[in-house]
């Protein structure tokens, strides 16, 4: 009875307690930075943990993690974490979070150090591959070419311009002239004036039929001349417009050589050529968003095989599958950044897995927030990556003070927002491979300020005309696949930027295009002259037949 209890047991007992509970907490902190860093790809780091074994409580303290695309900012970063687990899912090594309270939550931050691993440089593969969108990235010049240089170089287009017309008369002609050389001639009347004085010697029998058949003959002549004079009609309307169209060929292509210089009136795509650079930075951030929050990879992909003599882990089926980790209900406020304004907000999010083929939801989160100014912001989504990717977000920013928000980073030109007011809401949505983005702003009372280290004339005066400008609307849309989208940019900042280049154009180019068109007429006018030539001989057409019918008509008379 006095060795019931063995009291080097009760030591081991005390000393792996103790242990527990000095180094449980270093070791969820190491746990939690290594797995988290090898998932997201670049660092996540914690400043510690507290885990609590009664009730299976765990608190962490400025959790940092990295964005993969952008080493130098967080994804998001949170003060204080605190969840709650399902005890008994945790023998079982599932992680599923009953309740989870993130406390000053922030998304897109800055970071003291690179957080890229082991060398790694950030990947641009993945969705919203912003490299491969197709962007303006100049801005048009202004400088008057030289008339006969540019004649010079398109001599032979010209003159294949005009040939293309003649040809198409040509072979109009060739197949009139087919039907004038079927159309009776003088050997044909005399040819009918015989057969009629023939007939008149028959019996009255054999005269009878062979009027029949004579008038039958004329008939069809007839017939055929009338024919000929509806598709006549036809074709001298056609010619009209061939010759016409020749005609315009000194102002068209004269309008087609100012456009290829950069002097016609077509400014469009000047906001995108300017903003192009920060629209890319903005899809980055927002696509380093979707990957935090999507789980992953989609269901569809598989898993690389085991290395030789290297085991894995084997999932059997379940009634209720359940993935390893789970968050079922998330509580989250914070602080986010949009358009120069800290926006303070509360969120609700559940299902949130990095297996999301293995639980019967799909992520979603909703968000609303205001400023301390007074603008709104509302988010809610859907990440569905259960199968193939099937995401929905909707958001919307209103009435929203803008203060110091950079439009644009270009060497050329660069373009801040000093102040004003914002509205903007848009819907994104992927499906499998395919990306559906739409955006829509509305900037009012903006004050606009601009700068170009350009000694271009074009970008002085889209500086000055910046500077005027006080409301403007922005649209930015993407769509195709998610590796290779191509981008949508419409702004009516174009119509205004154009106007002024335009102005410009007008004073440098008056003139010019009445030089241009003088010199292309002198070119092309023997082919010109040639053209009319072919002309007349189709109004000809129409006295002949005319003749034609007449000399029928006149024998005829006393025959039907």
């Amino acid at each position: 009875m006095k060795n019931w209890i063995r009291w080097w047991g009760l030591g081991v007992f005390i000393c792996i307690g103790l242990l527990w509970w000095l180094l449980i907490d270093v070791v969820i902190k190491f746990a939690i930075e290594t797995a988290g860093t090898e998932l997201n790809g670049a660092k996540v780091e914690l400043a510690s943990a507290d885990f609590q074994l009664l009730g299976a409580q765990l608190t962490l303290h400025q959790l940092q993690v990295t964005n993969p695309k952008l080493p130098m900012e967080n994804a998001f970063a949170a003060s204080l974490i605190d969840l709650e687990f399902d005890s008994l899912r945790l023998l079982r090594r599932q992680f599923i979070v009953e309740q989870m309270s993130v406390i000053d939550l922030e998304l897109n931050t800055p970071r003291a150090s690179s957080g890229a691993i082991g060398g790694r440089f950030f990947s641009q593969q993945g969705a919203f591959n912003s490299d491969n969108l197709k962007l303006a990235n100049t801005i048009p010049g202004l400088s008057l070419p030289n008339t006969e240089a540019m004649l010079a170089e398109e001599k032979q287009h010209l003159q294949n311009q005009v040939k293309e017309i003649s040809e198409n008369l040509q072979a109009l002609e060739g197949q009139w002239q087919k039907h004038i050389d079927e159309l009776p001639n003088d050997d044909d009347l005399k040819a009918y004036k015989k057969r009629w004085k023939t007939l008149k010697e028959k019996d009255w029998m054999e005269k009878l039929q062979g009027i029949r058949q004579l008038q039958k003959d004329i008939e069809n002549d007839l017939n055929t001349i009338s024919s000929l004079d509806e598709q006549l009609e036809k074709d001298l309307l056609t010619v009209q417009q061939q010759i016409h169209k020749a005609q315009q060929l000194p102002a068209k292509e004269a309008d087609r050589l100012l456009a290829k210089v950069g002097l016609s009136n077509g400014t469009q795509a000047i906001t995108e050529a300017i903003m192009s650079g920060q629209v890319k930075q903005w899809i980055k951030q927002g696509s380093g968003f979707i990957t935090s929050i999507s789980g992953g990879a989609s269901a569809s992909s598989k898993p690389a095989p085991p290395a030789r003599g290297k085991g894995q882990w084997i999932h059997f089926n379940e009634t209720q599958s359940m993935p390893d980790t789970l968050i079922r209900h998330a509580d989250i406020n914070g602080r986010l950044s949009v358009a120069g304004q800290v926006i303070n907000f509360q969120g609700k999010a559940q299902d949130l897995s990095h297996q999301p083929q293995r639980w019967l939801q799909p992520a979603q989160f909703t968000i609303s927030g205001t400023s301390p100014k007074g603008g709104e912001l509302y988010a809610e989504g859907i990440i569905d990556h259960r199968e193939s990717a099937n995401h929905k977000i909707r958001f919307s920013v209103k009435d929203l003070s803008v203060e110091k928000i950079k439009l644009s980073q270009s060497n050329v030109l660069s373009l801040d927002m000093l102040g004003g007011f914002a509205n903007i809401q848009g819907d994104l949505s992927i499906k499998g491979n395919n990306i559906d983005l739409q955006t829509s702003s509305q900037f009012k009372q903006v004050d606009l300020k601009a700068n170009s280290q350009s000694s271009s004339r074009a970008n002085a005066i889209i500086v000055d005309a910046l500077s005027d400008i006080k409301d403007f609307s922005l649209s930015i849309g993407l769509n195709g696949t998610t590796q290779n989208p191509q981008l949508i940019f419409n702004s009516d900042m174009d119509k205004l930027l154009g106007g002024a280049l335009n102005n410009e154009i007008k004073k440098q180019s008056a003139g010019l295009k009445d030089k241009l068109q003088k010199n292309i007429a002198t070119q092309l006018k023997p082919q010109l002259q040639q053209l009319n030539q072919q002309s007349d001989y189709f109004s000809s057409l129409e006295k002949l037949l005319s003749n034609k019918q007449k000399d029928i008509e006149t024998f005829s008379k006393g025959v039907l």
